[in-house]
């Protein structure tokens, strides 16, 4: 849990992730009118948009992963922090990212769409589940350490292809999954697969500790620039 706490203090004090968060929120905002404002909403913007506003902020901070710690990665290393507290702690900030705008949403959509809730609650078991793990999982090969005091906007620091690549199947399973089977089909396999993700919490987040244990050195030599 204070691994956690440095994350939300480390939001709260740099200038990039909390403008990224930010810029998040304003992105959010025009996803929940055309869901609100739409007099029908075919199936597949109802899966995009549950994707999205269940998971954006989450997606948007987790996707970087441990190059938010790379300046400090030596003391992790120094203090033997072990490895899976890091990937927990990684795993409570998305899920609280996620959250968070969910605790807005959810009551103005309940007021007027509540067929949508179906979708959010599905695509947020399918992010926290899923999507979360394969973040930390490619976070590990992270080799840049980001700049906390640059500006968000227009910088593409520590981004690289993968950030692209790795949506791809995490979005592609359920835009497939509603163009074959349907929407509720889709938004049950999206649910399920969310809560064996988090039945499973403590193997995958062992597994992933190991894998950070491997891969801590050569993760801190990248976000020392050597």
């Amino acid at each position: 849990m204070s691994l956690a706490l440095l994350d939300l203090k480390l939001i709260l004090r740099n200038k990039r992730p909390r403008q990224m968060l930010g810029a998040g929120l304003l992105v959010i905002g025009p996803f929940l009118l055309i869901l609100l404002l739409g007099e029908k909403i075919p199936p597949m913007n109802e899966v995009i948009f549950g994707f999205l506003l269940s998971g954006y902020l989450g997606l948007t901070y987790t996707q970087f992963g441990y190059t938010w710690h790379g300046t400090h990665f030596d003391g992790f290393l120094a203090r033997a922090v072990a490895p899976r507290l890091l990937v927990q702690a990684q795993f409570v900030t998305f899920v609280g990212l996620c959250m968070a705008p969910l605790m807005l949403i959810v009551p103005v959509i309940a007021a007027v769409r509540p067929q949508l809730l179906a979708s959010l609650g599905s695509f947020f078991l399918y992010n926290a589940g899923v999507t979360a793990p394969l973040l930390l999982v490619l976070g590990t090969w992270s080799r840049t350490a980001l700049k906390l005091d640059q500006s968000t906007f227009f910088n593409y620091q520590g981004t690289s292809s993968y950030h692209f690549l790795m949506v791809l199947p995490i979005m592609g399973l359920p835009i497939g999954l509603v163009v074959g089977g349907g929407l509720s089909s889709t938004l049950l396999v999206a649910a399920g697969l969310g809560l064996l993700g988090l039945v499973t919490v403590p193997l995958w987040t062992c597994g992933l500790g190991r894998l950070l244990w491997r891969q801590r050195h050569a993760m801190a030599m990248g976000f020392r620039d050597e």
